[in-house]
C-alpha cells in the first residue's frame, strides 16, 4: 500500500481488491426546482455524473455520496493510505513507482478538462469546429475518443440528442439482459462503447441546459436569494448565528455559481475570483472590448443587459400602458443606447420585486417556482417564470415582446463571452495546467468530473485520498460542516465503555436537541450508531378535569380531557412506541445500503437528569414559539404558555356529519396546530414526522424549502409524490434513508481526531 507522509508519496506498494480507473457505471435520476426541472431521459443511467456542475438537483445529491469532500484520518504516523488498483491498465504504471498515481490522476483530470471547454462549444455553437486537442493530451486515447463522441452527438437538435441517448441505451439493455459470465469479448467491449457514447451524450445535453435562457434567468435569481440570505445568517466570527444554515447556503450558491459558468463563469481561470456585479463587468469591458464586437457599448456589458432585461421583462408584465405614475418621454440616452422613462419605470418595478420578495428568505418561490408544472392546480407562476412565460408566446403587449428579445439578446452575448473565455484558456491550456493543483484552480469541476467518471467506490476513493494529500480537497470543501468536528469526543474503536460521541447542542432553532449520537465501530466492521433520547414528560394543566371536577379550559369537549395520570400513561405509551419505530425504519433503511455499513439502536433514556442530552419535551400540545399573531383577540386576557392546548368554540361552515349540527354552531376546537421539532413533540405526532425529528438526534438536516432553508436544493432519484426524503416532508411516502444521510452521520469517525474516550451517557 503507497502511504503519504510530510515528504510525499513512498513507493511502499500493495495491490488492493480490483476495481479500474476507466470503466463508467452511473445510476437514474429525476430532478425537482431550483431551476426548471430537466426532464430525464429514458433510462438515464449518468446524469449523475453529467454536468460538470449543478444542473439537476438530484443529480447533485448523487453526485455528492460518490465524491466524497472528507479526507480521512491519516494514521499515528500522519500518513494517508492508499489502495493501488489491481489488474488496470495502469498497474504497470503504479508499480514502477508511487509517484506515478498522480500522473495518471493529472492524465485523466487534464482529460477531463479538455472535454469541459469542447462540451461549452458544442453547447453554444454547434456549427463551429471543435478545438484540436492541446498537445499535453494529444497522445491521450480517452481525450481523442472524448473529441469523436462530442463530435458525433453536437449537430442533433434536442429531440434528436434524446432520441440518440434512448438509442443508446436500448442497444445497452440487450447485452446487459445476458449474464455477465456469459457474454462475448465483442458484447463486453461493445457494452463498454455503448456507455462512453451515452455518457458523452447525456453530459452534452446537461451543459446546453446551463446554456438554456430560461434557466440562466433563474440561477441568477437564485443567487441573489442566497446572497441576501446569506448575509442575515452568515455574521462575523463574534456571532456566528445558525451555522448549518450558514454552511448550506454557503454551499449552495457556490454550486450554482460553478454549475452557470454563462452567468456566473464559474471554475474558468480569468474570472475564477469575481464575485460582484461590478467586478465582472470591469473584467468584461477590459477583456473583451477588443475580442468580440460591440460587447461592450452604452457603458454596459453582456452581463448588465443581462440583468437589466430580466428586470424589465418582469417589470412590463401585467402592467397598464403606460405603467402608471411614470413619465412617458424620451429617458436618458440617446439612439440605440436611449432608455425611455418607461422602460427606466419597469426596470425599476422588476427590480423591486426582487429586492421585496429576497428580503425574506422564502421570497425565491415568489420570483421563480414554476407553479405551473402542474397546471390543473390553479397557482400562477412566479413573477419571473410567469413575464418568461408572457414573452415568449407572441405576446399581445408588445412591450413584452421588446423585453423578451432583449433578454434573448443578452443571454445570447453572455453565451459568446463564455465561448470566448474558453477559447482563451484554449491558447495556454497546457501552459496553465501543468499539474493537479492548477487543474483543481482553474476548473475544479473537471477535477470534480475525473472522480465521478469512475465505476467504483475504491478508485474514487484513491483519487480523493490524493487530492487530501496534495491539500488539494479544500477548494470542494467550503461547506466547512464536512470537516465539522465540534463537539466530538473519543474513538468509535475505543473498548468497554469507550466510543466516539457526537454531542453539538443548542444551535438554536430550528436545530434545538440536535446531533447527539454515539459511533461504536463493532467487531465486524458495521458502525453502530445509538442515541438514548431523554423524553421528558410536560403535564398540560389546561385539558385535566382535577379531581373536583373539570377546572381547565371549559371548551374542550369531555372527550378530549385527561388527567395527569392519563397524560403520563400516554407518554409512556407512546414513548416507547417511538422508539421501537425509529429503530425498525432506520435499520430498515440501512439495509438497502451497503457503504457506509450501519445498524441503529434507538433507546429511552429512562431515569436521566433533566439535562441530559438529546432531550425532547412532550406533551399533549406542543407549539414552539412566540405568541400567535390573533392570540391576544382569540384570548382575551390570558397568557400565551406553549405548552397548553387552547381551545375556542368557533363556527363550523359546513354540518357535523356524526352530531348533525346546523350550519355554523359553535362547536370546541383546537387553536394552533401542533408543532414538533427536535425538541419538543406532542402525544399526537405521527409516525412520520417522528422517522423526521429522530433524523435531527442523529445530526440530519431539514431537506425542505422553509423560511430559514431558501430554495433548498436537495433531489432524490425518481422521486415521485413527495419532495425526497424524510427529511424533506413529513409523509409516509418520503419514510426513506439514502447513502448521503448513512454517510453523514458516520462522517465524524472517518474524518476527526482521536479524543480521550468518554463514557456512554446513562
Amino acid at each position: 500500500m503507497p502511504t503519504f507522509n510530510k515528504k510525499g508519496l513512498t513507493s511502499n506498494l500493495l495491490l488492493c481488491s480490483v476495481f479500474t480507473l476507466i470503466s463508467l457505471v452511473s445510476h437514474a435520476h429525476t430532478s425537482r426546482p431550483p431551476t426548471t426541472v430537466v426532464a430525464p431521459v429514458v433510462g438515464s443511467e449518468e446524469e449523475n455524473r453529467a454536468g460538470y456542475g449543478w444542473l439537476n438537483t438530484s443529480s447533485e445529491v448523487e453526485a455528492d455520496s460518490l465524491f466524497r469532500q472528507e479526507c480521512p484520518r491519516p494514521n499515528a504516523a500522519g500518513e494517508i493510505s492508499i489502495c493501488i488498483p489491481r489488474n488496470s491498465s495502469l498497474e504497470a504504471a503504479y508499480t514502477l513507482a508511487g509517484q506515478n498515481f498522480e500522473a495518471a490522476f493529472t492524465n485523466l483530470a487534464l482529460d477531463n478538462a479538455y472535454e469541459q471547454l469542447i462540451l461549452q462549444r458544442a453547447a453554444i455553437s454547434p456549427a463551429s469546429h471543435t478545438w484540436a486537442l492541446p498537445s499535453c493530451v494529444a497522445n491521450s486515447p480517452r481525450a481523442r475518443q472524448m473529441k469523436a463522441d462530442i463530435d458525433s452527438f453536437k449537430g442533433f437538435n434536442d429531440v434528436d440528442l434524446e432520441t440518440q441517448i434512448e438509442n443508446l441505451q436500448n442497444q445497452m439493455d440487450l447485452i446487459t439482459a445476458v449474464a455477465p459470465a456469459s457474454r462475448t469479448t465483442a458484447q463486453r467491449r461493445l457494452l463498454e462503447s455503448l456507455q462512453r457514447r451515452r455518457l458523452s451524450a447525456v453530459k452534452l445535453r446537461a451543459t446546453r441546459q446551463s446554456f438554456d435562457t430560461k434557466r440562466m434567468g433563474e440561477a441568477f435569481l437564485l443567487d441573489k436569494q442566497l446572497a441576501a440570505a446569506q448575509s442575515r445568517t452568515c455574521p462575523p466570527d463574534t456571532n456566528p448565528g445558525i451555522p448549518r444554515k450558514c454552511m448550506s447556503i454557503r454551499r449552495n450558491r457556490d454550486r450554482m455559481r460553478l454549475a452557470f459558468p454563462s452567468v456566473f463563469a464559474g471554475g474558468l481561470a480569468e474570472q475564477e475570483n469575481i464575485t460582484s456585479a461590478d467586478d465582472r463587468r470591469r473584467w468584461e469591458e477590459k477583456t473583451f472590448a477588443s475580442h468580440m464586437e460591440n460587447a461592450v457599448r452604452c457603458g454596459t456589458t453582456p452581463y448588465n443587459r443581462f440583468e437589466t432585461s430580466l428586470y424589465r421583462l418582469m417589470g412590463y408584465n401585467g402592467t397598464a400602458t403606460p405603467i402608471p405614475g411614470a413619465g412617458t418621454g424620451p429617458g436618458t440616452g440617446s439612439g440605440a443606447c436611449a432608455v425611455s422613462d418607461q422602460d427606466a419605470a419597469a426596470i425599476q418595478r422588476g427590480q423591486n420585486s426582487v429586492t421585496s420578495a429576497f428580503a425574506d428568505d422564502s421570497g425565491y418561490p415568489v420570483i421563480v417556482t414554476d407553479e405551473d408544472a402542474n397546471p390543473s392546480d390553479g397557482n400562477p407562476d412566479g413573477v419571473y417564470n410567469a413575464a418568461y412565460l408572457n414573452g415568449l408566446l407572441a405576446p399581445a403587449d408588445p412591450r413584452m415582446g421588446t423585453a423578451f428579445a432583449a433578454l434573448t439578446t443578452a443571454t445570447n452575448e453572455m453565451k459568446s463571452v463564455q465561448e470566448m473565455n474558453a477559447a482563451l484558456s484554449m491558447t495556454t491550456f497546457c501552459q496553465d495546467r501543468r499539474s493537479l493543483a492548477d487543474i483543481n484552480r482553474l476548473q475544479p469541476q473537471a477535477m470534480r468530473q475525473a472522480v465521478l467518471d469512475q465505476n467504483n467506490d475504491r478508485s474514487r476513493e484513491a483519487m480523493t485520498r490524493l487530492l487530501c494529500q496534495k491539500k488539494l480537497m479544500a477548494q470542494f470543501q467550503s461547506d466547512d460542516q464536512t470537516l465539522d468536528c465540534s463537539g466530538v469526543t473519543g474513538d468509535p474503536n475505543g473498548s468497554g465503555t469507550g466510543a466516539m460521541r457526537v454531542q453539538r447542542v443548542n444551535y438554536g432553532f430550528p436545530f434545538v436537541s440536535d446531533s447527539n449520537y454515539t459511533l461504536k465501530t463493532l467487531p465486524d466492521g458495521t458502525t453502530e450508531i445509538s442515541t438514548k433520547i431523554n423524553y421528558r414528560f410536560i403535564f398540560d394543566p389546561s385539558i385535566s378535569p382535577g379531581s373536583a371536577g373539570y377546572l381547565g379550559n371549559a371548551n374542550v369537549p369531555a372527550a378530549n380531557r385527561k388527567t395527569r395520570a392519563q397524560q403520563l400513561a400516554e407518554f409512556n405509551t407512546n414513548t416507547a412506541s417511538w422508539v421501537q419505530k425509529s429503530t425498525d425504519f432506520l435499520n430498515a433503511s440501512a439495509t438497502t445500503i451497503a457503504d457506509p455499513k450501519v445498524k441503529f439502536k434507538i433507546e429511552r433514556c429512562t431515569g436521566c437528569p433533566a439535562a441530559t442530552e438529546p432531550k425532547v419535551e412532550v406533551s399533549e400540545c406542543y407549539n414552539r414559539g412566540g405568541e400567535p399573531e390573533h392570540f391576544a383577540t382569540d384570548f382575551p386576557g390570558k397568557t400565551w404558555d406553549a405548552h397548553k392546548c387552547w381551545w375556542k368554540k368557533v363556527m363550523t361552515p359546513v354540518p357535523n356529519p356524526a352530531g348533525g349540527l346546523p350550519i355554523n354552531t359553535l362547536v370546541p376546537r383546537k387553536m394552533y396546530g401542533n408543532w414538533q421539532d427536535a425538541g419538543g413533540f406532542t402525544t399526537t405526532m405521527d409516525d412520520a414526522t417522528i422517522m423526521h425529528e429522530t433524523g435531527h438526534n442523529l445530526g440530519l438536516a431539514d431537506e425542505y424549502v422553509a423560511d430559514y432553508y431558501p430554495a433548498h436544493p436537495v433531489g432524490e432519484n425518481g422521486a415521485t409524490g413527495c419532495n425526497n426524503s424524510t427529511m424533506a416532508a413529513n409523509s409516509a411516502a418520503c419514510n426513506v434513508l439514502y447513502r448521503r444521510h448513512l454517510l453523514e452521520m458516520v462522517r465524524p469517525s472517518r474524518v476527526c481526531p482521536k479524543a480521550a474516550a468518554v463514557p456512554k451517557t446513562p
